[in-house]
């Protein structure tokens, strides 16, 4: 990943859910809200151009908390 926004993909109900980006050791380094809607959503998170290389961990949670998908992101 060499560009400043991530798309996320996934299938969801109505309601919110947050995303998060993490370093491997799991220190919170962003974090925002969304609107989900009942079907496919697809969601933009903007990653600071600063954040340093490396790998990271992004998570989608849903409005109870739970994860909903996890991913590694390189950023180059």
């Amino acid at each position: 990943m060499n560009s400043q926004k991530v798309n996320i993909e996934f299938k969801g109900k109505q309601g919110k859910v947050t995303v998060r980006l993490f370093s491997l050791d799991y220190k919170l380094i962003n974090a925002k809200e969304y609107e989900a809607t009942n079907g496919i959503n697809r969601i933009s998170f903007f990653i600071n151009p600063q954040l340093s290389s490396g790998m990271y961990i992004i998570q989608l949670f849903d409005e109870k908390n739970y994860p909903v998908k996890t991913e590694r992101l390189v950023i180059q």
